[in-house]
């Protein structure tokens, strides 16, 4: 790691030259036919920095906008502290004189061994500076600089974030996340739907019996001969009456029955439990008395009503609980069962739930979450085969533009493996060929049965959550931040996430399951960051030139001036990142594996984690890896000089993360924006795709998340403090980082790349936090070292670091639930806001409706009604028709709840996109599709023929007249179709059919 000033400067110049290279090759490049989908070419370097951030917003999403705000966070940062620290520390630094101390000290002991492998750029930080100098003031001072400057840059975008988030979810679309929560855990629906599946199987079992039964008897019936005739249908009536008597149909009561039920009369229940029809019902049961003048009725009567009002008001016999802690009532298990039991069906269970809470008029919409565990299988081969079938047809309507023969595609399958269809339809054989359309549009048929069976029964088998619509946000907001229930492992309320991002087959782990799973989760992690942590630091010792040097066959190459300098600055850096590739893909899953609900949980959790890991392998493993293996000789020649040695070797290990950032930044950074690797990979997947719509899905589709970039620039910020006070050229270096990292970020994140959910910028929560950790750590670094090197005043630093954690608690406690959640009162503005855009529309469309004829109003709209006057005065003036614009508008007036509430359009809406998406197949078209098939295929056919003709004769076909987007392209096309027609021939008009089809984005003008 013992990199000299010639190998920084060498990492600088080469990843200097590299991000120029990248930079000016995608400007070449990216304007040709061939590159063009794939970068999106758009206005480049100064449009792209310049990019307001509210078309961000509008364009990209605020958690695209938040994120170029990190990246402008560490320019702003970098760049005040780029000049501030160089000017203090920087010629304090380089006027001392220690490391030539050192190194004078160790040349006159004549030491055989070095024991302090300082180079000359190491004259550049604090290791240069002598124990107890007072030049360590300039130190201190510019620790509280950095400090300051960082806690007030933060104080700033803190804000910002809130307020940035409010804005955005005010203008979000109504009864989508901002009116939505997910409640997980409900109580006793897993035990409803097992039990219901067990009775299901019993009465299904007790059916085959019954039938097994009748079908013996008939057998016995006809040996038996005796002139009986036994008839099937009455054997197939008792059968079926047998069968509603196993489903628990009950046959009509003799009359003995009945005077042995009137007899013993059923228990009547408390009215506390009674139902608002039951007491009802009862109180029409109950006769009047009559009058009793003779007193025949006892003396106890009297004593009785005297008494009766000291009974109501005992308190003792009204209570509603016994102190009994056996009492199960309180319990929501219970509760839930015996609304189960009463017949309520889960979702009624669920809206009564919440009904309670929150009364009717709140409560838009109820989806309970289906388990679609065997759904999803056959929604996935189905989607799979259609999006073949429909690439191939594709392709074929393309070939038919182009006059391009192709042969009718063949298939070999394996019967066995489709199960009992395959040995239907395709035999027994091992292998067969068959037609690719014909099998296709066969098996999807079977498919879309087998699937509209499934979800049938997936909606029977629900899982214990389920996503619950609100008619205004404040209801929301007051779901998602209160306890819904006394038991927290029950009724658990959450702000619901996009439907797009939902980890669907999470959403049926309980509780106690995920924490069980989080627990090995953090068990993995720990076990795999000592795994990392150990070889990292080895191979960081290990890849020293000197080391290499000893080697027989790399010492004459290592040792070359250029490839030594080479080596000593790219070499560590490159050797860390190709260590990491694989840490995100881990952490991600195992993320998912723990039970995780949606995809930006499973992005922040990432990030979270990957910051730790990188935290601890990547800098403090580095730093142990310089500071130990670097001066080993002298801890073991001194044992007891530890803490001295490393004031001195410390501050060398600057000199490795300055040439990483530079690596990172200016190299690694530039080439990913390239994407050379993604392009390779899609240049070889358009070439051969086989239609436009499947070279479409390849540049359309180019997703990002957070946890592989965030973490870079949050360990770029964490470097760049930590080491800013101790060498200060790591200030610029980190600038560099910024710099290069923003212009290529920008441009990807705005035309090029989709985000795969929208979290209102809940991000910069998790980024405040790991900022916060890099100030820790770079005060309690120089903390550390002011101490070691002896400096009196290095107590001065402590009310520093105790500020510090005063402001971070404070942010937090600001803050913490403004980035998460909805405040009930920005949720009540935003709510009165909506409901006059209501007011106001429905007016401009009431005044709309009252400028149209009357007959046109009555005849279009069926809730119109009509308003007119009485007497001669009808007659003079015409009647008016109250639109249902209008009407609606009345009733908003008259209640302001009616604006409020989502219109049963929006209602539909939310039920439609909340719905698992094994929901949402296109199963209704599947015909239309066939329809295809069978009219491109006889015209392939057609084709080939025709194309053999041709080609016997010497003749070519003549070019398709494509539809260009442009006038002069098409005349180019007529002209060039005229001169060529004297040596070609016209199709039959049975290939021309789709020489007019539009084109899909995605197809090349040289394809057509």
């Amino acid at each position: 790691m013992a990199a000299g000033s010639a190998a920084v400067l060498s990492s600088f110049t080469l990843n200097l030259i590299i991000a120029a290279c990248c930079f000016f090759g995608f400007s070449v490049v990216r304007p040709h036919a061939w590159c063009r989908r794939f970068f999106a070419p758009r206005r480049w370097i100064w449009p792209v920095l310049t990019y307001k951030e509210e078309d961000i917003i509008d364009e990209a999403g605020l958690d695209c906008a938040m994120y170029l705000r990190i990246l402008r966070f560490g320019l702003y940062l970098f760049t005040v502290l780029s000049i501030g620290c160089v000017a203090i520390i920087l010629p304090i630094n380089l006027t001392s004189s220690e490391v030539n101390r050192l190194l004078h000290e160790q040349e006159t002991n004549n030491s055989t061994s070095q024991e302090y492998k300082f180079t000359d750029f190491d004259r550049y930080s604090l290791s240069n500076v002598s124990a107890r100098s007072p030049k360590m003031w300039a130190h201190l001072v510019c620790m509280y600089f950095v400090v300051l400057f960082t806690l007030w840059l933060l104080n700033r975008f803190n804000r910002e974030s809130v307020l940035l988030r409010l804005m955005f979810l005010g203008n979000g679309k109504r009864g989508g996340p901002s009116h939505t929560v997910l409640v997980t855990d409900i109580p006793a629906i897993s035990q409803h739907v097992a039990k219901a599946k067990k009775e299901a199987r019993k009465a299904a079992r007790e059916a085959r019996k019954t039938v097994r039964k009748a079908q013996q008897e008939e057998k016995k019936a006809k040996k038996a001969g005796n002139g009986r005739n036994v008839s099937k249908n009455a054997i197939h009536s008792d059968v079926e009456a047998q069968a509603k008597d196993t489903n628990g149909a009950t046959a009509a009561p003799s009359p003995e029955r009945e005077a042995d039920t009137d007899k013993i009369a059923e228990p009547e229940k408390p009215p506390g439990d009674m139902t608002g029809e039951e007491m009802l019902s009862v109180l029409q049961t109950i006769q009047p008395e009559e009058d009793d003048p003779e007193g025949t009725a006892g003396p106890g009567a009297a004593d009785a009503a005297e008494k009766e009002p000291e009974t109501t008001l005992n308190r003792r016999k009204t209570k509603r609980f016994k102190y009994d802690l056996k009492d199960e009532r309180l319990d929501s298990v219970y509760q839930a069962k015996q609304h189960l039991k009463s017949g309520l069906t889960p979702e009624e269970m669920v809206t009564r739930e919440f009904i309670m809470m929150y009364s009717p008029q709140q409560v838009a919409a109820v989806n309970l979450v289906p388990n679609t565990a065997e759904l999803e299988p056959l929604v996935a081969e189905y989607d799979k085969l259609r999006m073949k079938l429909e690439d191939y047809l594709d392709m074929l309507q393309l070939r038919l533009r182009l006059r391009k023969g192709v042969a009718h595609k063949t298939l070999t399958v394996l019967g066995a493996t489709y199960g009992d269809w395959g040995k239907e339809t395709l035999g027994t054989r091992f292998f067969k060929k068959v037609d690719a359309v014909d099998f296709w549009i066969k098996r999807l048929k079977y498919l879309r049965e087998r699937i509209i069976a499934e979800q049938k029964h997936a909606l029977q088998r629900v899982v214990p959550s389920a996503f619950v619509t609100f008619n205004t946000r404040t209801a929301q907001a007051v779901g998602a931040n209160t306890l819904h229930s006394h038991d927290v492992n029950n009724w658990r309320v959450h702000v619901a996430p996009a439907p797009f991002e939902v980890v669907w087959k999470n959403l049926g782990m309980t509780t106690p399951m995920k924490t069980g799973r989080l627990y090995i989760l953090w068990a993995a992690f720990w076990a795999m960051t000592l795994f990392f942590m150990i070889p990292v630091t080895a191979i960081q010792a290990l890849i020293e030139v000197p080391k290499l040097a000893n080697i027989p066959v790399l010492g004459t190459i290592v040792t070359l001036p250029g490839i030594r300098q080479i080596l000593e600055a790219i070499v560590p850096g490159l050797a860390l990142k190709l260590f990491l590739i694989l840490v995100p893909i881990v952490l991600r899953h195992m993320a998912i594996l723990s039970g995780t609900m949606s995809i930006s949980e499973i992005d922040f959790g990432v990030v979270s984690r990957y910051f730790l890991f990188q935290v601890i392998v990547v800098f403090f493993g580095n730093i142990i890896a310089g500071s130990f293996f670097n001066q080993i000789t002298q801890w073991v020649k001194s044992p007891t000089g530890v803490i001295p040695t490393l004031g001195k070797s410390i501050p060398m290990t600057s000199t490795f993360f300055i040439t990483f950032l530079f690596t990172n930044g200016m190299g690694v950074k530039a080439l990913s924006f390239l994407r050379l690797v993604g392009f390779i990979i899609y240049y070889l997947l358009h070439t051969f795709a086989g239609s436009p719509r499947a070279r479409q899905r390849l540049w359309m589709y180019q997703y990002t998340n957070n946890g592989t970039t965030v973490v870079d620039h949050t360990i770029a910020i964490l470097i760049g403090l930590t080491f800013s006070c101790i060498n200060p050229i790591v200030c610029p270096a980190a600038l560099a980082y910024f710099l290069v990292t923003f212009l290529g970020e920008s441009y990807n994140n705005i035309y090029v790349f989709r985000r795969e959910y929208e979290s209102a910028g809940r991000l910069w929560q998790t980024v405040y936090n790991q900022v916060m950790v890099g100030l820790y750590i770079m005060q309690l670094t120089m903390l550390g070292l002011l101490g070691i090197k002896s400096f009196p005043y290095t107590v001065l630093g402590f009310p520093l670091l105790i500020l510090s954690v005063i402001c971070h608690i404070g942010t937090l406690n600001t803050y913490r639930r403004p980035w998460s959640v909805t405040a009930l009162h920005d949720a009540g503005q935003l709510d009165a806001w909506e409901a006059t855009s209501v007011r106001t529309r429905l007016f401009l469309e009431a005044k709309k409706e009252r400028r149209r004829p009357v007959k046109q109003v009555a005849e279009g709209d069926g809730g119109a009604t009509t308003e007119g006057t009485e007497g001669t005065k009808a007659a003079e003036k015409p009647a008016t028709v109250v639109g249902p614009s209008e009407a609606r508008l009345r009733a908003v007036l008259q209640d302001q709840r009616h604006a409020f509430a989502l219109t049963p359009e929006e209602q539909a809406e939310v039920s439609r996109v909340y719905k698992n998406p094994a929901f949402k197949v296109r199963l209704d078209d599947l015909e239309e599709v066939e329809a295809l098939a069978k009219d491109v295929l006889p015209r392939i056919d057609v084709l080939n023929e025709w194309l053999a003709q041709l080609k016997k004769a010497g003749k070519k076909p003549a070019p398709a007249a494509l539809t260009r987007r442009d006038p002069e392209s098409q005349e180019g096309t007529a002209e060039k179709c005229d001169a060529e027609q004297l040596v070609s021939e016209v199709p039959p008009p049975e290939v021309t059919k789709y020489d007019d089809k539009p084109p899909l984005d995605g197809e090349d003008e040289t394809e057509r």
